[in-house]
């Protein structure tokens, strides 16, 4: 019986370099990654812009305060976290 080892070693004494991907097989897989990526995209801004847009506004609104400016009309004020600080102090 032969040994394996003698059966993988080349004739010529070089050692084996493994099986490399082509350049056209990693351009697919790179065109099928950045493809997924157009897919979830739309799905991403609409999530974000549905949760972090009135979380914002609401802290936008949250340091704002209420002045009357004569009449009936009323305008909002920055206030900053003077209202946060009037709710701890409560």
């Amino acid at each position: 019986m032969s040994n394996p080892d003698v059966l993988l070693r080349p004739t010529d004494g070089r050692a084996q370099q493994p099986p490399t991907a082509s350049s056209a097989a990693v351009r697919s897989a790179a065109r099928h990654r950045s493809a997924g990526w157009l897919f979830v995209a739309p799905a991403l801004v609409l999530a974000i812009a549905v949760m972090y847009v009135p979380l914002g506004y609401a802290l936008y609104l949250s340091m704002q305060g209420k002045k009357a400016a004569g009449g009936l009309r009323i305008t909002q004020v920055f206030v900053g976290l003077d209202n946060y600080l009037g709710s701890l102090t409560d």
